[in-house]
């Protein structure tokens, strides 16, 4: 037993050396040494490069549940079939057939089955640990394809930008990810915003980060990537939409990355406890965790929870006291934010 673990420990610091050479994964001898031949042979599958499964079934033919005598705690960095099992996913399974080789992303025909495929955001000669979408196609921030993109954003907008196939519910992300906005979450960009006192180092208000930071796998011991989640969104965490009781677990994605006590200590906004504690009001009421098209902050009131009439404004406030004018639906009444409200508070 003890000979297994050290061979484990052996394969982990070669393959970690081959990742800092920049060795694509099935190009690795130690993780793939069967070579080609695990893919390809002979005499493949008719109408593939001589593949030995349909394009379907052989990436889970080691990418699945069912890997022999592979010590488990590798077996759990490969099997993604379950992963795409779970509740939210990315629908490999059911519409990876409508995939085309020579397909062009952003889709510019309306009636164009949407799908996703492995190959969609992975190359299977270039994938590398570091890299995954070492080699795939982009779409810029600006809206220019590119033949290979530089930013792991620009893999995610060749179907979250402006596809035109894109579902009527489903919002263009890019827009609301773009620098030109007020607010957003620093993903194309570094942020606006110069004073977050919640980060938690090392991160600060110059850092920028990655759709996956929020986006992937709910299990931390699983294969890592936005594959899927048992959350909503294919969220690494859960994040509570609905009114209920302040807790780490409701929103544990939002607490990953900024420090509950400084939120609950108000140092930003000098309601937060109140909305959040008292009145059982969840972030995603007030803020849109993309960005915001119209206000600093993330600010962009949910309807589910703010009336569009009269229609919400937002001031804000460098001392953590700005002003919100709308009618809010909490705890089964309205209560509408003007200027009495304000003079009753003594606010600001």
């Amino acid at each position: 037993m003890r000979y297994l673990y050290l061979s484990i420990f052996f394969i982990f610091l070669i393959t970690a050396y081959a990742a800092s050479q920049g060795i694509p994964s099935h190009l690795d001898n130690i993780k793939n040494p069967a070579g080609c031949a695990v893919c390809h042979k002979g005499h493949g599958i008719k109408g593939s490069p001589m593949l030995r499964f349909s394009r379907n079934e052989l990436c889970f033919s080691c990418h699945g549940g069912f890997m022999g005598n592979v010590p488990e705690i590798l077996k759990a960095k490969t099997d993604m079939l379950s992963v795409f099992q779970k509740r939210y996913r990315h629908p490999v399974l059911e519409t990876s057939q409508y995939h085309k080789a020579l397909e062009e992303l952003p889709e510019r025909n309306p009636s164009q089955p949407r799908h996703v495929a492995c190959e969609d955001c992975h190359r299977v000669h270039e994938s590398t640990p570091d890299k995954p979408w070492r080699k795939v196609k982009g779409y810029s921030a600006t809206r220019i394809k590119k033949k290979e993109a530089d930013e792991e954003y620009e893999v995610c907008y060749l179907c979250h930008a402006d596809s035109l196939n894109r579902p009527p519910d489903k919002k263009d992300i890019s827009d609301l990810m773009d620098s030109l906005n007020p607010s957003y979450h620093p993903v194309e960009a570094r942020g606006k915003n110069g004073k977050v006192p919640s980060l938690i180092p090392p991160l600060n208000s110059n850092s920028k980060i990655l759709c996956t930071d929020c986006h992937g796998n709910n299990d931390p011991f699983g294969p890592k990537g936005p594959h899927g989640s048992d959350y909503e969104f294919i969220l690494k965490a859960r994040y509570e939409r609905r009114e209920g009781p302040e807790s780490y677990e409701a929103y544990e994605l939002c607490y990953n990355c900024h420090e509950r006590q400084s939120i609950l200590g108000n140092q930003s906004f000098q309601k937060h406890k109140e909305h959040i504690v008292y009145q059982h009001i969840p972030c995603s009421a007030c803020h849109n965790s993309h960005g915001s098209k119209i206000n600093l902050h993330l600010i962009d009131f949910d309807q589910n929870f703010v009336s569009p009439v009269p229609i919400p404004s937002y001031v804000a406030s460098p001392n953590g006291r700005p002003l919100c004018y709308l009618k809010c639906h909490v705890a089964g009444r309205d209560v509408e934010h003007n200027t009495q409200f304000y003079n009753d508070r003594r606010w600001p």
